[in-house]
């Protein structure tokens, strides 16, 4: 369990309760949009992403919202805010698996987990910092810079790292403050989701790169067995072991997810049919 004090402090909010309240016309996907786009300005010294996308986000917030007025919300992600780890390629926007060699990389096409996300109507808020080309447990080694945990060991005071953003570098190296890191590769993925800037995270998983970051920041955290999920457009690590994976608040956010993501894919051929078995939570 995590302890400590925690930066950016909210109550979690499930993607299964917001989906409900959305379908009750108690909130609008812009309103669930506006939200996490405050909690993504709080959490920049932190270096959760690398890009960000809310002008897109709120053209796609205004679709859902639209759908839903018509009773044709596509899935019970339709208009939830999600973030994509920058190793997954994603169409006219950009793509560097935090690394200074791809920092001009804007894919023609979208990685099939993301276009899956799409299709289910889901709000994606930006891409987010992670170790270069996924080779790290810390979170550390970005060519865009350390991501920061939003636990920390200290109290807050008027010198936190949220009110120096500029020495977001410095931070973990020095100690201040009892910074810490939030486990990798996937780090700013569960920094996203950990300080609400959405409400769940792509990530990938060679050796740890979901499961280490889920842990370190207080979430849940899902490695699928290999060829569950399509690998298409995700960037290489190493190939015969790397594996999409889902970064939330809880089992059950995790299992929405899976649900919009699983199943069979004709761009990788060791992506295998799904069982015909419900996921259990």
């Amino acid at each position: 369990m995590v302890s400590g004090i925690k930066l950016c402090t909210r109550s979690p909010v499930s993607i299964a309760g917001s989906a409900q309240a959305l379908n009750e016309g108690r909130v609008s996907a812009h309103t669930l949009l506006s939200e996490c786009a405050k909690r993504m300005e709080l959490l920049r010294p932190l270096n959760a992403f690398i890009t960000e996308t809310i002008d897109q986000a709120r053209c796609d917030a205004a679709a859902s919202d639209a759908r839903r007025s018509k009773g044709q919300a596509l899935s019970p992600l339709d208009g939830i805010p999600i973030a994509i780890k920058d190793n997954f390629c994603t169409k006219s926007v950009l793509t560097t698996a935090g690394s200074a060699t791809l920092s001009n990389f804007i894919s023609p096409y979208d990685a099939t987990v993301v276009a899956r996300l799409k299709s289910a109507g889901a709000v994606l808020v930006g891409k987010t910092n992670m170790d270069e080309f996924g080779m790290g447990s810390y979170n550390l080694f970005s060519h865009y810079g350390p991501c920061i945990n939003t636990w920390r060991s200290q109290p807050h005071h008027e010198h936190s790292i949220a009110s120096n953003p500029d020495t977001t570098r410095s931070v973990l190296h020095e100690g201040v403050l009892g910074a810490r890191v939030p486990g990798g590769s996937s780090g700013g993925s569960a920094v996203a989701v950990s300080g609400g800037a959405a409400f769940a995270a792509l990530g990938s998983d060679t050796g740890g790169s979901v499961r280490t970051p889920a842990a370190y920041c207080g979430l849940a955290g899902l490695k699928p067995s290999y060829g569950r999920l399509s690998r298409w457009g995700l960037i290489a690590f190493t190939s015969s072991l790397d594996t999409p994976g889902i970064i939330a608040n809880s089992v059950a956010d995790l299992s929405l997810v899976f649900r919009a993501l699983d199943g069979a894919d004709s761009l990788d051929s060791s992506c295998v049919v799904s069982p015909s078995s419900p996921v259990r939570t």
